[in-house]
This record gives C-alpha cells, sequence and structure tokens, in this order.
C-alpha cells in the first residue's frame, strides 16, 4: 500500500514545477493529513443521504473552505489520496475560482476518474498529476520508487 503521506510529498515538489509557491489544500477533511503537513488546511464537506441506484453515492450538499484563508491571486494545490468520480474535485476547484485563485492545480496518490471525470478536470484545472498506481495520462509520479523509500 502506499502511504498518502509520503506520496503527496512527491505530489506537491512536481506540482511546485506548474504552480508559483501554491497554498495547499485537501478538497475535504478526510485527506487533510496530506496537506496539513505542509501548513495548508481543508475545504469542509457536508454530504446528503445516500442516493437510491446501482452505485453507493452521497450527493455532496455544501463544500466551502474552512477559516478565513485569503486564496485571491494566488496559485492553490488542492491534495487528495483518491480521485473517484472527481465531484469533490470540481466542487472545489468552483469554489476556489469563486474565492479568485489564480491557478488550480490537482494531485492525488490515486487517480481512477471515473465517468470521464478527467475531461472535466483538465478543463477546470492547470495542472494534473497522480502517482503510477492507477495508470493514466496524467500519472507522472512513480508509485514504485514510494515504495522502495
Amino acid at each position: 500500500d502506499i502511504n498518502n503521506k509520503s506520496a503527496s510529498k512527491y505530489l506537491i515538489q512536481k506540482a511546485e514545477n506548474y504552480l508559483n509557491n501554491p497554498l495547499i489544500m485537501s478538497p475535504d477533511a478526510g485527506a487533510s493529513y496530506m496537506s496539513a503537513q505542509f501548513g495548508g488546511g481543508h475545504m469542509k464537506k457536508v454530504r446528503g443521504e445516500y442516493v437510491k441506484g446501482n452505485t453507493a453515492y452521497r450527493e455532496i450538499k455544501t463544500l466551502q473552505m474552512e477559516g478565513k484563508e485569503d486564496i485571491n491571486g494566488k496559485d492553490v494545490l488542492l491534495v487528495d489520496d483518491i480521485i473517484g468520480s472527481g465531484g469533490t474535485m470540481i466542487r472545489a476547484i468552483n469554489v476556489l475560482k469563486k474565492a479568485g485563485a489564480r491557478k488550480i492545480g490537482i494531485a492525488a496518490t490515486h487517480g481512477f476518474f471515473l465517468n470521464n471525470s478527467l475531461q472535466t478536470l483538465k478543463e477546470l484545472s492547470d495542472v494534473i498529476i497522480t502517482t503510477t498506481s492507477i495508470k493514466s495520462e496524467v500519472s507522472s509520479i512513480d508509485a514504485f520508487d514510494i515504495l522502495l523509500k
């Protein structure tokens, strides 16, 4: 199993090639340990009830920034352990854009990118970086290297 805390160091280092002194944040409290080690915060996500259907899914009711972080004119890197359908990331990007973020990057240990979410995320963000734990066109951090360290 890849240690997400270790992976975040490599993801952030790579993202710094594309973003200027980025503010590190997580899109929800579940991945806050990944951003907290770099002085970053996280957003607060409130989910609704499970939606009936073929898959277990809970709609995101609200997603907002915790605290009074000034985002206006800054580059922001959203760090997460897993991007599944991309719903949380898409909401987080929209919150950051409304707050005036200059550039927005996404970094995740595992990128599933279900339901064509990678295309949507590429249109909304400036850079996307994941490890090779799940290969995609944005996988650029070798998961094997992280396991060896």
